[in-house]
């Protein structure tokens, strides 16, 4: 499968994921910058006390928190395109800031979006 690269946090506040990911991208190389923030309720933990990375959930696209602040569509092009990627990644809530190579967008979804786009006869 794809690798990626998983931030676990757990935290009571609400996380701004995008403030998280901008103050990481000035401390750490690029290949270091998760690809998601999941958050969850505890982590793990072995007998050692030390984190249980297999007992750890896999990331869940729906699930995930998209290191974006959600920017809604306004006119009918950014609608249409925010509803096919909706549709071809099965994420309740994507804007128009969102960075699609940031959810993990891989041949198959761009397919997906040509399909889509066709079917609405977008010009691509």
């Amino acid at each position: 499968g794809k690798k990626y690269l998983c931030a676990y946090y757990v935290s009571q506040d609400e996380i701004d994921t995008t403030e998280l990911k901008k103050y990481l991208v000035d401390i750490l190389p690029h290949y270091m910058i998760p690809n998601y923030f999941v958050a969850i309720d505890n982590l793990p933990l072995t007998f050692n006390h030390k984190v249980d990375r297999k007992s750890l959930p896999e990331p869940n696209l729906k699930d995930i928190h998209i290191a974006t602040k959600y920017v809604k569509p306004s006119t009918k092009i950014e609608k249409e395109l925010c509803s096919i990627f909706k549709t071809c990644l099965s994420i309740s809530k994507i804007g128009i800031e969102n960075d699609i190579f940031d959810l993990a967008i891989v041949i198959f979804i761009i397919l997906c979006y040509i399909k889509y786009s066709q079917k609405i006869n977008l010009q691509i």
